[in-house]
């Protein structure tokens, strides 16, 4: 029995990780970390796909968080509304945080910043009013997203 399967009553402990993801992980974890005679029970195929899920899901937060950010900044750069830019740039503020949480220099491989707009989110954010008339020439930075 694991350390954490121990408050987890009996007929709750779930092996499968398409039933509970969250105690098959820490399941896996357990194995990984006793090494020897654990390993045989090692689920490898789901803990791969697992891994390789998870994975997509902090790029794509990342993704998101950057997104948000741009379409905020173009608000705040376009906006003649003084009573909507504080708000705006809070917010770019929220984006910019949570951004540099969830960024990994790994991943900037993987975000093409000119494809950003072409996201379902993006395209909510460029059909709103308030976003409809961004400036043609304006080009998206990370400036914080370099890895040199």
């Amino acid at each position: 029995m694991f350390r954490w399967e121990a408050s987890v009553p009996e007929g709750l402990r779930i092996r499968e990780r398409h039933e509970d993801a969250y105690a098959w992980a820490l399941a896996q974890a357990a194995r990984l970390r006793r090494g020897g005679a654990g390993l045989k029970g090692l689920d490898r195929a789901e803990l791969s796909d697992f891994l390789e899920e998870w994975a997509e899901e902090m790029l794509s937060g990342a993704r998101s968080q950057l997104v948000n950010l741009m379409a905020h900044a173009a608000k705040v750069a376009r906006s003649r509304n003084p009573a909507v830019i504080g708000h705006w740039r809070s917010e770019c503020v929220e984006f910019h945080d949570r951004l540099i949480e969830e960024y990994r220099a790994s991943m900037r491989d993987r975000i093409d910043i000119a494809s950003l707009g072409d996201g379902p989110a993006a395209k909510s954010k460029q059909a709103s009013p308030t976003t409809a008339n961004r400036l043609p020439h304006c080009r998206p930075i990370a400036p914080s997203l370099s890895t040199s």
